[in-house]
């Protein structure tokens, strides 16, 4: 028996060993810079799986970083920078954790950053910058917070900021600047708290601020807020005055029993004094006569339809028109005014969804 055990110890020490060896050899110590295609392929060959220090992505001949794709962990910063033909990351999609700063700037090709859709953290700051046919930054949708700051700037193709929307928290400051076409900044409508500044400037297109409602609102600013140069530029108490609501005016109608003479629904149903919608239980102490039925709306995220930012329990009335619970009033969301999808729901019939974003 005791050299059963004795034997069951040394295999168990010997496992361990193999697995430290196992971990050791796929972890590189210390700084790797990259500057060449074949540089990026060589070092590719060897399999890290975690870099201990930085990683610089950065030459003139780089185009291919697919061979990179087992890494997953970087100690220190990431460095996308000077890469004139690198057009996407792919290939940088197992990093989960990057310990220091995400840079990436001066990358005339790159079009989206959807090889980062791996990283849910950055511990250091988030630098883009001067990436001239950079439009979407989806890739880094599952972000959720960023220790240090946050600057985008003179990105020239941007579309908008939608990629940003799962960031809650920002330690340092928030920069926006010279980005020509953005119009909006819903992609900001998560965050809320910002450890420095606010500084939004020259984006020639940039009109609506909502996506700032829920940061001023709750007072998560804790530097200066700073906007000029822009299309429009308001005053924190004009966002927090025009962006706190949005109002749903929709009519729908449900498959079944018409008037013949006016396309009314029929509303001879008993209707219950309770919303059968667990996700926004509701009651009322009397129904109108021209209520149908309950149904639920669901505003949804503009960048992840899947995403349902909040929900309503409305009623739907025999001509089509969906009202607040008196009867009358449009449907109210608290909600930042910016764009979502809207979905209504029935207990007896399939959800549909609008065909594109309103705002």
């Amino acid at each position: 028996m005791k050299k059963d055990i004795s034997f069951l110890l040394l295999l168990i020490i010997l496992i361990n060993i193999l697995c430290l060896k196992s971990i050791i050899a796929q972890t590189f110590n210390g700084n790797v810079i990259l500057t060449t295609q074949s540089e990026v392929n060589s070092f590719g060959s060897e399999n890290y799986v975690n870099i201990s220090g930085n990683l610089k992505i950065s030459g003139l001949d780089i185009n291919d970083i697919s061979s990179l794709s087992t890494l997953n962990f970087i100690g220190g910063d990431l460095f996308i920078s000077d890469n004139s033909l690198l057009s996407n990351l792919n290939g940088l999609n197992g990093i989960v954790t990057i310990n220091g700063n995400l840079k990436i700037n001066n990358n005339a090709a790159l079009t989206d950053l959807d090889g980062l859709t791996g990283i849910t953290s950055v511990n250091g700051y988030l630098y883009i910058n001067n990436n001239s046919a950079l439009s979407s930054l989806l890739g880094l949708l599952n972000i959720s917070s960023i220790n240090g700051y946050l600057e985008l700037s003179y990105n020239n193709a941007l579309l908008n900021l939608d990629g940003l929307g799962g960031i809650t928290s920002i330690g340092g400051y928030l920069t926006i600047a010279s980005n020509t076409i953005i119009t909006n900044l819903d992609g900001l409508n998560n965050i809320l708290s910002v450890g420095a500044d606010l500084s939004i400037t020259t984006n020639p297109e940039l009109s609506n601020f909502c996506g700032l409602y829920n940061l001023l609102n709750s007072n998560g600013l804790t530097g200066i807020y700073t906007v000029l140069g822009n299309d429009q530029n308001p005053t924190i108490h004009e966002i927090i005055e025009n962006c706190g609501s949005i109002l749903i005016s929709a009519k729908i109608f449900l498959e079944g029993p018409y008037s013949s003479s006016d396309f009314y629904m029929n509303q001879a149903l008993s209707v219950p004094l309770n919303s059968p919608y667990s996700q926004d239980p509701q009651s009322v102490s009397s129904i109108g006569v021209d209520v149908v039925d309950w149904v639920l709306l669901e505003l949804r995220s503009a960048e992840d339809k899947s995403r349902i930012i909040s929900s309503r329990s409305a009623f739907l009335l025999k001509d089509g028109t969906i009202v607040d619970l008196d009867g009358t009033s449009p449907v109210t969301f608290d909600t930042p005014n910016i764009r979502y999808y809207l979905v209504v729901k029935h207990r007896n019939h399939l959800a549909i969804m609008s065909n594109y974003e309103i705002d």
